[in-house]
Parts: C-alpha cells; sequence; structure tokens
C-alpha cells in the first residue's frame, strides 16, 4: 500500500511575506551514520543510522525515556524554491508566531506566554566531559533576538529556532546573575512554540 506524508497547509501570509499555502511532507526519518559509510550486501546499498537520545515531558519533568534511544525523528523533508533560489525549509512559513508573522534571523520576539527552550552546554559532570541539555522555563515578556533557523542544509529537519533570550528584567535591575551571564543565552526553541511568540 502507497502512503504519502503530502499536505497542502494554508499560512496567514498574502504572498508578499511568505506563501499562502505551503506543500508540506513532515514524516519520520533517520539521521545517516557518515563513519559507517554503506552496507553493500544484497541487492542495494543500505546506510547505517545513528540512535538518537529521547527525553520525555510530561506532568512538568523532563525525563529520559525507558527506552531511551530511537532511530526515528520528524523532518520536514519538502524545501521551497523561489526565483531559482533555494529558499530552505518550507517549516518558516507552517510556523508563524502568534502575530501571524514567519521568525527570520535577526527579527525581535518575545514571550507571549510561557513555555520552555533549551540550553544545550558541554558538562563538566564528575571530571566528564559531555552534552548536557537544560530546560528553562521562559516567563512572560520575555524577549530575544532570532540567531538561526533549522532551515537549512537541505536534509529533513524540524526547523526549531536558536533565540539569544534577554535577561528578566529583574535581573537587570539588580545586576546579579551569579556568574550566569548577561542574556539567558542561545536557546533552541521548539517550532511548536513559536505561537506562544510575538514577532
Amino acid at each position: 500500500e502507497l502512503q504519502s506524508y503530502i499536505q497542502v497547509a494554508a499560512t496567514p501570509f498574502s504572498g508578499t511575506a511568505g506563501p499562502s499555502r505551503v506543500v508540506s511532507e513532515l514524516a519520520w526519518d533517520q539521521v545517516l551514520d557518515p563513519s559507517k559509510g554503506l552496507k553493500l550486501e544484497g541487492e542495494r546499498p543500505e546506510p547505517a543510522f545513528v540512535k538518537g537520545l529521547v527525553i520525555e515531558h510530561k506532568e512538568g519533568r523532563f525525563n529520559k525515556l525507558d527506552a531511551d534511544t530511537s532511530y526515528y525523528k520528524l523532518g520536514e523533508r519538502i524545501i521551497a524554491w523561489h526565483g531559482g533560489i533555494n529558499r530552505g525549509s518550507v517549516t518558516q512559513w507552517l510556523y508563524p508566531s502568534s502575530n501571524g508573522e514567519a521568525l527570520t534571523i535577526g527579527c525581535k520576539v518575545k514571550v507571549l506566554k510561557s513555555f520552555r527552550a533549551f540550553r544545550m552546554e558541554t558538562s563538566g559532570a564528575k571530571g566528564m566531559e559531555a552534552l548536557s541539555v537544560f530546560p528553562q522555563l521562559l516567563p512572560v515578556d520575555l524577549e530575544g533576538t532570532v540567531t538561526y533557523l533549522h532551515t537549512v542544509g537541505n536534509a529533513p529537519t524540524s526547523g526549531d529556532a536558536l533565540i539569544n533570550y534577554e535577561l528578566p528584567r529583574i535581573f537587570e535591575e539588580v545586576d546579579v546573575t551569579g556568574g550566569a551571564g548577561q542574556t539567558l543565552g542561545v536557546l533552541v526553541t521548539l517550532t511548536s512554540d513559536f505561537s506562544n511568540l510575538h514577532v
């Protein structure tokens, strides 16, 4: 049975700031393991894939799942071409802000509804360098600047944004952060939370 994930989605754009309709193919896909190349057994070459860690958000807490690895992630497979130029993944128009604007690199945003974004850094816990993920609950009225969008690379992507959020006003007024810096830093913001932002 042939199945397709292709859909046509309406957007809030008129055709100038973005297309009024977008063809989308958001589906489960996998991440290549470039170190292993291709398996040449059988009728056709088969690539190897990487397993990723899965973190569950449930009842306000983040936990590593019992089945904590997965070969699969969600990724948008369709890119947009306009005027002969590759404009990147269509996700940038599928997930507008609360006021119907597309997030773009350099644009200013404000949090209208509290949500969690994620800081990723190197951890030195127990003398071991490893990737650490810090979920941060962002308060209403927090402001930030979009520094990057996962819309490039010609690979299936979910379209998340990297946003450099400013400190809440109380921290700026007293100038105390305990050495944590002059901003919250660049946080991964999921496309599902773009609707909680005002551009």
